[in-house]
């Protein structure tokens, strides 16, 4: 009597990409339309950071505080905190659905600072707004799904051009914006262009749904490999306030340092048990 082996399972594993998406067959204008819904979230990205740090004075005299630092702080830790997360979640859910949820945080957070009442209450909304920063890195993924690797590096290249030229013009006009509409009205523009953002992602191809239970996020994880950066930075950002040789900032960078050499090991581990496993199977 003879067995037959169990069957093999050909899924691929969940921290590889979902799958490979084409762009819309069909007319040039359906694939420019999708490619440019794909810019759009990253190119609001480097328009609400230029225009933030230009309307922080406007925001600071009109919401007076003491500590007007921390405005840029807690927008930058909140995006280390959120980019571990949206990376390994595109992965699980698909890119396109996690440009989704991140511009849902863009638009709730500059919403709520353009009706914000005090600083802190600005302070938190901004630290909401960080969570869209997600958006920059999950545009170039899910572009990387729909190019053939071959014609990829040359998109990239043409997204940095573009970037840099968004840059410039919005450094150019920033100033004159804010005196124009005012910190407010600045803000609110850039939720009037983030719904724009959710609007324009209909026409992005999305990778099929796949069966997936919430803890393969892996929560623990992500927070340790966002805990690094958010420390090293806290040091470098506050070390001229605190003191460079201050405990506070001896700590946090050193802290920052091992838990990024310990997810290092940690990552070359999960790889190695990754391949051990395919090897078995």
């Amino acid at each position: 009597m003879t067995t037959e082996p169990p069957p093999v399972s050909t899924a691929p594993p969940l921290s590889e990409p979902v799958v490979h998406v084409p762009l819309p067959p069909g007319g040039g204008f359906r694939r420019f339309l999708a490619l440019f819904a794909l810019n759009w979230p990253g190119m609001l990205l480097v328009i609400s950071a230029v225009l933030s740090g230009k309307l922080q004075g406007s925001l600071v005299d009109d919401l007076p505080t003491s500590h007007a630092g921390l405005f840029t702080l807690v927008f930058a830790l909140a995006s280390l905190l959120g980019i571990p997360f949206a990376v390994k979640a595109g992965d699980l859910y698909g890119k396109k659905r996690v440009l989704y949820v991140a511009c849902v945080f863009g638009l709730i957070g500059h919403v709520a600072t353009a009706l914000a009442p005090t600083f802190g209450f600005a302070l938190a909304a901004h630290a909401v707004t960080g969570l869209y920063t997600s958006a920059g890195p999950m545009c170039l993924f899910a572009m990387r799904d729909c190019f053939p690797l071959k014609r990829f590096p040359l998109v990239v290249l043409s997204i940095l051009g573009v970037i840099g030229v968004f840059v410039l013009v919005t450094n150019a006009v920033a100033a004159s914006l804010v005196d124009a509409l005012g910190w407010r009205g600045c803000v609110w523009g850039l939720a009037v262009l983030t719904v724009g953002a959710v609007l324009l992602l209909r026409v992005v191809p999305d990778a099929p749904p796949r069966e997936i239970k919430f803890r393969d996020l892996d929560v623990p994880s992500r927070l340790f490999d966002a805990t690094s950066p958010m420390l090293v930075t806290l040091a470098v950002v506050k070390g001229s306030d605190w003191g460079w040789t201050s405990p506070a900032v001896l700590g946090a960078f050193g802290a920052g340092v091992l838990l990024g050499a310990a997810t290092a090991v940690r990552a070359r581990a999960a790889k190695r048990r990754a391949a051990t496993a395919a090897r078995v199977v």
